[in-house]
């Protein structure tokens, strides 16, 4: 059954891709015939495997159309290439149309823009973007951005396919084994050329692919971290004998300092809160610390462990109804062993246990902290 368009009414949906291409009279504006020049360009914080997966699903993709396409070895750069570029080393290939994309890591995602330009002119044709998770439906995602390219260029592809089915004879495949054997005999050190018999396309001879003399893109990286959240206090050593569990919490600034993330300095703040039960009185006492603190970690990719160490001082404060109101700040320091993750886009959590002393007369106020903040950064 098919709809009024003539698309068919259904779809097999499974985890791979079906190799089976749509039946040509399923289409309208039957792209078949023209051939695309696909390009595929990745900084170097995006794997080049990613390349292939790019390459494959989208040549997968326009074989279901009836496109023939030529793909040109996967490029990890941090600078995009140039539409110029691009079209020199598409002319070479003698197709229709350049798809370029190009990946980008967004925390633990890529930011993909695929665009059509036409050749020789270069102009664009159609552009579609998108941030995707690197999972079991990433090659799915990259199917639907083909599909919204195709679908939106549909009448230019049919004409180039029309006209490229009127003027030459020879199949796709043959012209460009015959040009394969001309650059081989030309070159003795260039790479085999696939027989372009298997799959929807075929692997052309590596092109070089001139870029512009630019400087290498900084690839983005936090430069302030902060989190933020509750960590309560459980006393140990000889304070634990007349000190309860408490309840607290822990803020964080600080600056990353190198481009690896793993060394970042700031300053921190604790607030906490603990009931005290003594022979004669009881009494409530409030410990807030504060100081300078520095972080050893590495960028979470999508979890990474750290180590953080605090000094400063801790204001105490102890309220009794017997003894009234006692207030001293005295020496303070910390350690922290945690985790921190990504949990979406540029928030993630800290998992820690740490251990604080607040070193109050010959008896230092020893707590044991685990802590769950939500940390965030720009």
């Amino acid at each position: 059954m098919f709809l009024g368009d003539g698309r068919p009414a259904f779809f097999v949906l499974s985890m791979f891709f079906c190799l089976a291409p749509f039946p040509a009279s399923a289409i309208e504006s039957d792209p078949a015939g023209s051939v695309v020049i696909v390009s595929v360009t990745v900084d170097p914080e995006v794997s080049l495997p990613v390349t292939r997966v790019i390459g494959t699903a989208v040549a997968v993709e326009l074989g279901r159309y009836g496109i023939q396409t030529v793909e040109i070895d996967g490029r990890v750069s941090s600078i995009p290439m140039a539409p110029d570029d691009a079209q020199i080393a598409a002319n070479r290939l003698d197709g229709d149309f350049l798809l370029h994309v190009s990946g980008s890591r967004d925390g633990d995602r890529v930011r993909m823009t695929f665009e059509l330009l036409s050749v020789p002119d270069g102009e664009r044709v159609s552009v579609a973007r998108s941030i995707e998770s690197l999972d079991l439906t990433f090659d799915r995602a990259v199917a639907d951005l083909t599909r919204t390219i195709v679908n939106d260029s549909q009448s230019f592809l049919a004409a180039a396919g029309s006209l490229r089915t009127s003027s030459q004879p020879e199949s796709f495949s043959e012209q460009n084994q015959f040009a394969a054997s001309e650059n081989d005999a030309s070159r003795n050190d260039s790479p085999e050329v696939g027989s372009g018999a298997s799959g929807p396309g075929f692997r052309a001879v590596p092109q070089p692919l001139i870029v512009r003399d630019e400087a290498p893109s900084e690839p983005r990286r936090e430069i302030v971290s902060l989190s933020a959240g509750f960590s309560p206090l459980a006393p140990m050593g000889p304070a634990a004998t007349y000190y309860e569990f408490g309840y607290g919490a822990t803020a964080n600034v600080l600056v990353v300092i190198d481009r690896e993330e793993v060394l970042a300095v700031g300053a921190f703040v604790r607030a906490g809160t603990i009931e005290a039960h003594g022979a004669v009185a009881d009494a409530t006492l409030f410990v807030i610390p504060y100081g300078a603190t520095v972080r050893l970690s590495s960028r979470p990719a999508p979890i990474a462990p750290f180590v953080r160490v605090m000094g400063g001082s801790a204001y105490l404060r102890l309220d009794s109804e017997r003894f009234g109101r006692l207030e001293k700040s005295v020496p303070y320091a910390g350690v922290d062993l945690g985790i921190r993750g990504r949990v979406w886009r540029f928030f993630g959590l800290e998992l820690s246990v740490g251990v604080e002393l607040a070193f109050e007369g010959s008896i230092p106020l020893t707590h044991v902290v685990p802590a769950i903040l939500i940390m965030t950064g720009f």
